[in-house]
């Protein structure tokens, strides 16, 4: 590769290849960003990240029984640990989301899962279970992990006084981890702004190369290039009649 050659031509041609690197960077930028052009116009990314916050519940009967000697059918962990399996489905239910939205918009997808006794799907399931929300920024994963958390505890409450259902015959729902501090799953990709940028830069610098080819530049010949080339075609001459 004559590197050489690739330079002169590229400075040959640098408002050809200048242009394409403006091109580029801007068409980079606006792969990656969103202008809003208006009474005050400003920028949005147009990937979005995913921030991921939760809170962890435990279902216990009333009282705190994990704090007792004696062990009986009303506080088997076994037992609760079931209800979190049937709890984890109620907590994203339709009902859930409506008292949720008494306080405004969800912005999150919600989930929740059972808390297992180990990493195996095999596992039994504790009396826990954690209610996550997956959003667009920090803050609002881990309000909307709080919202869900607080409106699933609701839904139970009254679902047992509408039941009349006895207080000390109720299952308890409280919360012993609020939303943790959001973690990001999924950031914005870069690689569609850097395959942009890239593909304008090559386009620029093969127009170059083109133009160069059908505008080849005339190498200039010195007066003591013109004064040998009689010399040399008398001594090639002479060559070919000696031989």
């Amino acid at each position: 590769m004559d590197l050489s050659l690739y330079l002169r031509v590229v400075w040959r041609f640098k408002l050809v290849v200048l242009a394409g690197l403006l091109l580029g960077i801007g068409l980079a930028f606006l792969s990656f960003v969103r202008v809003d052009l208006g009474s005050a116009p400003h920028f949005r990314y147009r990937a979005s990240e995913q921030w991921s916050s939760y809170t962890t519940l435990i279902i216990t009967p009333t009282g705190f029984p994990w704090g007792r000697s004696e062990s009986s059918e009303e506080n088997d962990p076994a037992r609760y640990g079931q209800l979190a399996s049937i709890y984890a489905n109620l907590a994203t239910t339709d009902a859930v989301k409506r008292l949720m939205l008494e306080a405004g918009p969800i912005k999150a997808k919600i989930d929740a899962r059972p808390v297992l006794a180990s990493d195996s799907s095999s596992a039994p399931a504790l009396p826990l279970i954690t209610v996550s929300a997956t959003a667009a920024s920090p803050e609002v994963a881990q309000k909307t992990a709080e919202r869900a958390s607080r409106a699933f505890v609701e839904y139970i409450r009254a679902k047992q006084e509408e039941n009349g259902i006895s207080p000390s015959g109720r299952v308890s729902v409280s919360t012993v981890k609020h939303a943790v501090p959001a973690e990001l799953l999924v950031g914005r990709s870069k690689t569609t702004v850097i395959a942009i940028f890239l593909a304008v830069m090559i386009a620029a610098i093969g127009l170059a190369f083109v133009l160069e080819n059908l505008r080849p530049r005339v190498r200039v010949v010195r007066s003591d290039e013109l004064s040998d080339r009689p010399r040399a075609a008398a001594a090639g001459e002479a060559s070919r009649r000696l031989g």
